[in-house]
């Protein structure tokens, strides 16, 4: 594999924003501050979720880059933050080759500031950024924010120039409608990764770039050095699938919990009411199970989960596997996501669990970036950095 490197941004002075707010680089006194910002409830299903980011914000901004960049926008009178995005990179191997990828995450406005268009400040301040390669910018947004969808595609809102990459699924997996599996016993052999298998994971992982695009460029010797980029993961949480003496599959069990969270902070009256029976019928049917109001929804993320994409009994035995070593850690969901272009995605059918549709595209002041892209490989999404 090639590898390309990032251009260090030229340090330029940040755009302007309305009178009376400043925009600017965030720094670590505003943590406490983008906490608040982000935790903020939003409806879905018939209940109220928060997407936390305790104890800092910026511990979990870290899994998603490895050049970490956010910028805010802060009310003068009252130092308050009243809107924010990241638009940090992180090595990906795009067409096989290595290359930092820009991923644009975690915009937020607070309810006293929508009237006043910031998110057109955010994109000037985009923008500015992008002078600088990477030139582009990937983004993601889930089907139940409507008003964001909408956004995105008609250009509206001060939105930047967007080009799409077609649609995503997301499954939180709590059972199987087929309980056998799709392989014979014995057809692979699995067992927990130790530190001596670092190497041979980062040589895996590029090995598939000839496949997927966007996968990122994992360095598992790195994990065992302790990088926040790997934050809530050892390398006994993945699980190596070979055949014969050679490796060909890999996935990771991540626990996200010390630095990001999901909340259920209300539910709809009906919903409420009718939970304890829900949670009956879950535990014996594989449903999702839901907490008392103000508790967290607990699974897992699968990390790197890889196989040859045409593979789909390997894909099955290690969805299964990863079950498996979930359940017996006490956590009975993962979830994972995968490209409406991957092959893997009709193993849905097998599977019990919520499934969330979004889509995916790319910002881009320059262009659409994907006319350069392999279109026979696959687009790669890790659940756990989006």
């Amino acid at each position: 594999m090639t590898e390309a490197t990032a251009v260090a941004p030229q340090k330029k002075p940040l755009g302007r924003a309305p009178e009376g707010y400043t925009l600017r680089d965030a720094k670590p006194d505003d943590d406490a501050k983008l906490r608040h910002l982000m935790n903020v409830p939003i409806p879905s299903r018939g209940v109220q979720l928060s997407f936390e980011r305790e104890p800092s914000y910026f511990a979990a901004q870290d899994v998603m880059f490895e050049h970490r960049v956010s910028a805010v926008i802060a009310e003068d009178a009252t130092g308050d933050i009243v809107a924010t995005f990241g638009n940090g990179w992180r090595q990906c191997f795009i067409n096989g080759v290595a290359q930092p990828m820009r991923y644009s995450s975690d915009l937020r406005v607070a309810v006293k500031a929508r009237g006043l268009k910031l998110v057109k400040y955010l994109t000037n301040e985009m923008q500015r950024q992008m002078e600088t390669a990477p030139h582009f910018t990937q983004t993601i947004v889930f089907d139940d924010n409507e008003a964001a969808r909408v956004a995105l595609r008609s250009g509206k809102a001060g939105m930047p120039p967007y080009y799409d990459g077609g649609l995503i699924k997301t499954l939180t997996l709590t059972g199987f409608k087929r309980k056998q599996p799709r392989v014979p016993s014995g057809t692979y052999r699995m067992r927990m990764a130790t530190a001596q298998d670092a190497k041979a994971m980062t040589e895996f992982v590029a090995s598939m770039a000839q496949h997927f695009n966007g996968l990122p460029c994992y360095q598992f010797e790195e994990l065992l050095n302790g990088t926040a980029y790997y934050r809530g993961l050892k390398i006994s949480d993945f699980v190596l699938a070979y055949k014969g003496e050679q490796l060909v599959g890999l996935v990771g069990l991540w626990d996200q919990k010390s630095f990001k969270q999901t909340r259920i902070t209300d539910y709809e009256r009906k919903i409420g009411l009718a939970r304890p029976f829900y949670n009956a019928w879950a535990r014996v049917s594989g449903g999702l199970h839901l907490p008392k109001k103000g508790g967290l929804i607990r699974y897992h993320v699968l990390h790197s989960l890889l196989c040859h994409p045409h593979q789909l009994d390997l894909h099955d035995a290690l969805i299964r596997e990863a079950w498996r070593i979930s359940v017996d850690r006490g956590v009975r969901a993962i979830s994972y996501t995968l490209s409406e272009f991957d092959p893997r995605l009709t193993m849905n059918d097998d599977y019990k669990g919520e499934l969330l549709t979004g889509l995916y595209g790319y910002f881009s002041f320059k262009g659409d970036p994907t006319v350069d892209f392999d279109r026979e490989k696959i687009p790669y999404l890790e659940c756990g950095r989006i």
